[in-house]
């Protein structure tokens, strides 16, 4: 039977993240050293070939896209750039200490959404209904595999709400380059709306290699939104 593949990436460290901000949507473009270490991936591990290329609409996607596909058009999704972080937009960690909303929303309290931003409801119905509309688009046109580089958030959403195996939402968390590709049959995801996770992303000549990473990643993750394993943004 049939089956398609999309291909999810995470674009490479941006100037804002470099700088420990919050930028969901805010438009950073890659910082130098975010470039170098999409090169050096590029030269020690393998991308899948994609029949169409897509990103988030930023500057740090398309800048990503761009060397990690080079011969590809990319096109925009718009719609699936990261979690809004409102007012937070721009700002560390240390610069909204003490702010009682805030806090409530690193510990995961139910209701706390920062200042004009977006719920992490909100944001996984956004990026989901992007999501579907893409796939369906792919079975009607038969296209058979498509490469996606977008933000971390949006691979943990998008894994979390379709993937197979099942997991939370930060069992997801992926490095900047890295992330996963979801296989999917017709017959399962029209009845089911689910999405085999098939391998991780680059490929590694060591099995073992690309396990250390991710399992390196999420460790550091934890660490940076302590309580906040099962909920939050990027």
């Amino acid at each position: 039977m049939k089956s398609y593949r999309v291909h999810l990436i995470r674009h490479g460290v941006s100037e804002g993240a470099r700088k420990g901000q919050y930028i969901g949507l805010t438009d950073s473009p890659l910082c130098e050293e975010g470039k170098t270490r999409l090169l050096a991936l590029k030269k020690e591990a393998e991308y899948p070939r994609a029949d169409a290329c897509f990103c988030s609409a930023n500057r740090r996607c398309r800048e990503s896209l761009e060397i990690l596909y080079p011969e590809a058009t990319g096109t925009y999704l718009r719609g699936l750039e990261g979690c809004s972080f409102g007012e937070w937009e721009g700002k560390t960690a240390d610069e909204l200490k003490g702010d009682e909303l805030y806090e409530k929303w690193m510990r995961g309290e139910e209701g706390a959404v920062p200042p004009g931003g977006e719920s992490t409801l909100a944001f996984m119905h956004r990026v989901c209904e992007v999501f579907e509309k893409l796939v369906d688009s792919m079975m009607r046109s038969r296209t058979e595999s498509v490469a996606i580089v977008t933000q971390g958030d949006v691979i943990m959403a998008l894994c979390a709400a379709y993937g197979l195996p099942r997991a939370g939402l930060y069992e997801w968390m992926c490095e900047p380059g890295h992330g996963y590709t979801l296989q999917i049959t017709p017959s399962l995801w029209m009845r089911s709306m689910v999405a085999e996770v098939k391998e991780t992303l680059p490929r590694y000549a060591q099995e073992e290699e690309r396990e250390d990473s991710l399992s390196a990643a999420r460790e550091v993750l934890h660490l940076q939104f302590p309580g906040k394993e099962e909920k939050g943004e990027e």
